[in-house]
């Protein structure tokens, strides 16, 4: 679970592992979630969210990278934990 400042060039960049590799990224400053990227053996990049809500860790995997951009996974990410906020679990919609 490797902590890395996730920029456009980073991501692009990334390699895969003989195993899948989670990377947590450093330069979201979610109050309650980690936003990641997950890098696959075969080299498939997944952004995901990880959060906390009522005392329960939930995770929520979104599109692929290239098809989703850095700039556009944070976006849904940040939007994802203001719900959080609010006391609204995004999974049970």
């Amino acid at each position: 679970m490797p902590k890395k400042k996730l920029t456009a060039l980073v991501v692009k960049n990334l390699k895969p592992k003989s195993k899948m590799v989670e990377y947590f990224d450093t330069a979201s400053k979610l109050v309650k979630g980690s936003f990641a990227l997950r890098v696959s053996p075969k080299g498939k990049k997944t952004w995901f969210l990880m959060y906390t809500i009522n005392g329960n860790l939930r995770k929520i995997v979104f599109r692929t990278y290239p098809d989703l951009s850095l700039a556009d996974a944070r976006k849904k990410a940040t939007n994802i934990i203001a719900d959080v906020i609010n006391g609204e679990d995004p999974q049970q919609r």
